[in-house]
């Protein structure tokens, strides 16, 4: 028989977060008082790293957690807009929470390619904390542009 050599291959977790971080997530964030939900609008991307340098491709979408709750039931997906590093979604992500917990929590924002054999590579995120949010104010409902970073891995505590 052949032996195959499984770390040449792109299978690690590692290898797959490293395209290179760039570009910009442009976001509002609402807390409707109606309805006890937080509303994450998402709008656009601009100038995303392929997540297949080779191919020129990139197929992104966006991925939302309330940390520090990893659990299924705080992620959020958008859609996956196929072949474009500037990607238009125009999508609301609703979470069903009450206001007066959202000053624990903060809000992750990854962005991600998915290629044909459903792998993910990780494209940039962003971090926002609520503990000092103005949910109440305009200003801070209206759309903003937000830099993506490299993973930020908040002091190691698993």
């Amino acid at each position: 028989g052949s032996v195959y050599s499984v770390t040449s291959t792109c299978t690690e977790p590692e290898t797959l977060g490293n395209a290179n971080v760039t570009g910009e997530i442009e976001l509002s964030i609402r807390y409707n008082f109606q309805a006890v939900t937080l509303e994450i609008h998402i709008k656009a991307c601009k100038k995303l790293a392929y997540g297949d340098e080779k191919k020129k491709r990139c197929n992104p979408y966006v991925k939302t957690y309330l940390l520090p709750d990893k659990s299924p039931r705080s992620k959020l997906k958008s859609t996956v807009k196929k072949n474009s590093v500037n990607p238009v979604f125009n999508e609301t992500l609703r979470y069903n929470i009450e206001r007066s917990q959202l000053d624990t929590r903060t809000l992750q924002v990854s962005v991600w390619h998915c290629t044909m054999l459903k792998r993910k590579v990780f494209l940039g995120e962003l971090l926002i904390p609520f503990v000092d949010w103005k949910f109440e104010e305009n200003f801070t409902q209206s759309y903003n542009w937000y830099h993506l970073r490299d993973k930020i891995l908040p002091g190691q505590k698993n």
